[in-house]
């Protein structure tokens, strides 16, 4: 921690202008409260800096690059929160600074501050422990334009990212958070320290974040994968050959997938203990759940537990069954005595 001890008259008058119109005299008014006591000037750089919004536009880059410059502050930054100040229940004010977006809902291209904000991480100007994207729209929002934005900043920053959450969290909002490991920052580790995803896919695009999760995350443990509207897909998802050797649990909710995907993310963990959790989730193109149970019993001896619920097969046959897990019963024999349950509704359903 920085000593502020030795610090000129008007270096809080500077600090207060880092931050929006708004909130300035407040801080002016903290800093003066605090005196000549660092632990409680600290404490007040820490609740007005520690997490710092910004457009990446107009006086908000201006403020950032200000900030970014300032050693004694942007120590105290530990989350950066990416979003502009589109009002999703309010209307909003003509001063906000709201992302230009062509008819399709993306952002205009170049007109954020993009390169400027790699350029702090790369050179660790800032070195946050989060970095937070935010995408609000008017319509219903698309979780790969947020997937882009981010693609955009963490591509050539040179941060680590332990953990990953993509999540729609609203119709209208998608937010693509990323968990960060400072040390080792700068020091090319990119999806190798990864430990937990949480993605929200769209079957009309094939998601680089996918694509980079089964392919670069070597320590990946957890995957938790949901889909945004999904539909029935004529190809399979997971074309990719996953490297997930590490993967101890695997969760799908919300999903139409044939029996090939689901193989291709368990495909490295079948001389491991692994848990898997299936809700909401419907096998297509001629894929059953008697075949896919069936595999996963004799492929993966070290199944460690499972929970499966709402599951359905093909386009128009809503078979729906919930099965909650073993218990105390080892584990292969409750997914034979399952499949048992399951071959009686296919019967019944066909009846």
């Amino acid at each position: 921690m920085t000593s502020l001890n030795a610090r000129p008259p008007n270096m809080i008058d500077n600090w207060s202008h880092l931050l929006p119109v708004r909130r300035r005299d407040a801080f002016v008014k903290a800093c003066n409260e605090a005196g000549p006591d660092d632990e409680r000037l600290h404490m007040v750089l820490y609740r007005y800096f520690s997490k710092w919004k910004t457009s990446l536009m107009a006086d908000d880059l201006k403020r950032l690059q200000a900030l970014a410059a300032d050693a004694k502050i942007r120590e105290h930054v530990k989350v950066v929160w990416v979003t502009d100040e589109y009002d999703l229940f309010e209307e909003t004010p003509p001063s906000a600074i709201v992302w230009p977006r062509l008819p399709d809902g993306q952002i205009v291209p170049g007109v954020l501050g993009v390169d400027c904000l790699k350029s702090m991480f790369a050179t660790k100007q800032l070195r946050p422990d989060k970095l937070k994207i935010m995408d609000k729209q008017s319509q219903p929002s698309d979780p790969e334009i947020a997937a882009r934005l981010a693609r955009e900043i963490l591509d050539g920053a040179d941060l680590a990212i332990r953990k990953l959450r993509v999540r729609q969290w609203c119709t209208f909002t998608t937010t693509i958070t990323a968990e960060l490991s400072p040390a080792h920052q700068g020091l090319g580790a990119g999806l190798s320290l990864l430990k937990k995803a949480r993605l929200c896919l769209d079957y009309n695009f094939q998601s680089y974040w996918a694509d980079q999760v089964l392919l670069r995350a070597p320590a990946l443990e957890e995957l938790t994968i949901s889909f945004w509207e999904p539909s029935n897909m004529s190809r399979t998802i997971f074309s990719l050959n996953a490297s997930l050797p590490n993967l101890k649990k695997l969760r799908l909710m919300g999903a139409k997938l044939c029996e090939e995907d689901i193989m291709t993310l368990l495909s490295n963990s079948k001389q491991s203990p692994i848990g898997i959790y299936i809700h909401s989730t419907t096998l297509v193109r001629g894929s059953t759940w008697s075949e896919l149970l069936s595999r996963i019993s004799t492929e993966f001896p070290h199944l460690d537990w499972f929970n499966l619920a709402w599951l359905s097969e093909g386009p128009s046959r809503q078979l729906q069954v919930t099965f909650p897990g073993p218990g105390e019963v080892p584990v292969i024999g409750m997914i034979h005595r399952y499949m048992s349950e399951l071959h009686h509704c296919l019967l019944h359903l066909g009846s």
